[in-house]
């Protein structure tokens, strides 16, 4: 793969999960920004360790890879994992203007939920329905699959799995709440519960629920 305006180099980045830099003519706009006014204010949890990162190099010139992945957030890297797992021949290279997590994936409120941000009955009409099940059991499956990995590279004591509670309080949003089981349900869900009054109080105390 090559970005428009680079020149063919072979670069290998084989067994490397990100790398900061910038490839050819893009230069001007993918090239690191500047790091944050307040270094160890980005986020609580770079604040945590002690701030950002140093910035890694740019990249020297243009290059050729067989994956350029562009941000180093929790997509990118997770998909330059992967590929390399499911090919370690591949070079990868990814593009970042700051360090890894600076945006969104680094200022996040620290909980995993498997769920997606649209409405399940949107993709039947371009994928199908199979396709669409297999999506909401990819995504909910998504919260296992960090947890094991995060046992495996040794940090699953930073992770406390529980459950996902949705309460209703009123005659409409338990309505809205059956209707929502009902699909997930429908669309291959598992592992959900519906509580009574008396069960949701044992958990916590929602007044009127």
């Amino acid at each position: 793969m090559t970005l428009p305006g680079t020149r063919l180099c072979a670069v290998a980045v084989s067994g490397c999960l990100f790398t900061a830099g910038v490839v050819s003519a893009w230069a001007f706009l993918l090239r690191r920004k500047r790091q944050p006014a307040k270094v160890g204010e980005v986020s609580f949890w770079f604040s945590e360790i002690g701030g950002a990162p140093p910035l890694r190099p740019g990249l020297s010139g243009s290059t050729e890879c067989d994956v350029c992945i562009v941000g180093a957030g929790f997509t990118g890297l997770w998909t330059a994992l992967y590929l390399s797992r499911a090919n370690p021949s591949l070079s990868i290279v990814i593009v970042e203007q700051a360090f890894a997590g600076y945006g969104a994936s680094g200022r996040n409120g620290g909980w995993l939920a498997g769920e997606g941000g649209w409405p399940v009955e949107h993709l039947v009409a371009s994928h199908g329905v199979e396709a669409a099940r297999e999506f909401v059991r990819t995504v909910r499956g998504a919260v296992s699959e960090v947890i094991s990995q995060a046992a495996a590279e040794g940090f699953s004591d930073a992770i406390s799995a529980a459950d996902c509670l949705t309460i209703a309080t009123n005659p409409a949003q338990q309505a809205r709440l059956l209707s929502e089981f009902q699909t997930l349900t429908y669309w291959g869900e598992s592992g959900m519960e519906l509580l009574d009054a008396a069960a949701v109080s044992a958990r916590v105390a929602v007044p009127g629920a």
